[in-house]
């Protein structure tokens, strides 16, 4: 998984694509003649989870300067996989994946960021791994095993059933956070980010409270929180696979509403857990690529309030996520998602850590 700190998050950070399965998502699973799913899992997916770098770059609400901060939030996002069907080829299969999103390090400056050492707004960054003079993520910070558990898990795409924990820890090549199903950050069954469940799953539902924990390291300590999902999902009106998507040129509008708290278009309904964590990533080479996202890359993070109908993205965020022009981005994943104001935790060092827990969904529109 390459990370990118790109998304300070201030006490909140959940991030993820809420798209409708009706709104452009895919939902034909059918790879052989019967019309029943016979996914091809010999060869890996594409770990599309690309954590941006949230740790904070100034003051928190209270006004207390941020030294070293960090950001553990598991995500449980509905969207179109990318699935090999055998002869059928690759068909996007609905369907919903864990995607655990770990990063710890010291104050960052972004590319864009318009909070304003607030917490409503957004940052972007834009990378570029084969240029020498591009903008490269910074490693993290090591703090130990990063554990996740308590969600209901379930039946993967590939039969497996998921275990009942996932491990994140330090990679000693790339120096990022990287995570598996299993114990002891060994991946049993791979990351979660590239094995999603059998159509129909949700690993986590409304209320459920998930356990994370740290074993700590040097500059972090040890922490053990329990964050809960928020009562239900958020929808989008707009087609998160579409062509033309976003611009940076002009603002892009969602039009939002919460179906399970009795929402419909045009009457939200959202407001009894209004938090929308919205992450965008923008890839040199689309998801279907095994070498996704390719050398040039960016991601952008908004926390947004669901107290009317609609959000919008500014189109300086797109315009910073492009980077320099012409821009190498051809595609852009959407996660958008609904929680709950996470708590911030204090580590036993004393560093400030965001824990979250989010569901929605993603979808990948392709640019221009």
């Amino acid at each position: 998984m390459k990370r990118t700190r790109a998304w300070s998050l201030i006490p909140l950070c959940a991030c993820i694509a809420l798209a409708p399965i009706g709104s452009g998502c895919n939902n034909n699973n059918s790879g052989n003649e019967g019309g029943t799913p016979n996914p091809d899992m010999s060869a890996p997916l594409p770990d599309m989870t690309l954590v941006p770098d949230m740790t904070q770059t100034g003051p928190t609400p209270d006004l207390i300067t941020v030294t070293n901060s960090g950001t553990a939030l598991l995500l449980d996002v509905q969207g179109p996989f990318p699935i090999p069907m055998g002869d059928a080829g690759v068909v996007p299969v609905v369907a919903h994946s864990l995607l655990p999103v770990v990063t710890f390090g010291p104050n960052v400056t972004h590319d864009f960021d318009n909070r304003n050492g607030g917490l409503i707004g957004c940052f972007a960054d834009h990378y570029d791994l084969a240029s020498p003079t591009g903008k490269k993520p910074s490693p993290d910070v090591n703090d130990g095993t990063v554990t996740f558990s308590g969600y209901a898990g379930g039946t993967l795409i590939n039969g497996m059933t998921a275990p009942p924990q996932i491990d994140c820890t330090q990679s000693m090549t790339t120096g990022m956070y990287g995570c598996g199903y299993g114990m002891n950050g060994m991946a049993v069954t791979g990351n979660p980010g590239a094995i999603p469940y059998a159509p129909g799953v949700s690993p986590i539902t409304a209320g459920m409270k998930i356990n994370v924990s740290s074993t700590g390291g040097t500059v972090f300590g040890t922490f053990n929180a329990m964050t809960a999902a928020a009562a239900n999902p958020v929808a989008v009106m707009e087609n998160l696979n579409a062509t033309g998507l976003y611009s940076p040129t002009a603002d892009t509008t969602f039009h939002i509403y919460c179906p399970g708290d009795g929402g419909s278009p045009g009457n939200a309904m959202c407001a009894t857990s209004p938090v929308l964590l919205v992450t965008l990533v923008g890839s040199q080479l689309p998801v279907t690529d095994p070498n996704y996202p390719g050398t040039a890359y960016a991601v952008a993070a908004c926390v947004q309030l669901a107290l009317g109908n609609t959000f919008t993205i500014k189109k300086e965020v797109i315009a910073a996520l492009l980077g320099p022009s012409p821009t190498t981005i051809t595609q852009i994943q959407t996660r958008i998602g609904r929680g709950n104001q996470p708590p911030t935790v204090m580590d036993s060092k004393g560093n400030s850590i965001t824990v979250a827990v989010a569901t929605g969904v993603f979808g990948f529109a392709p640019y221009p």
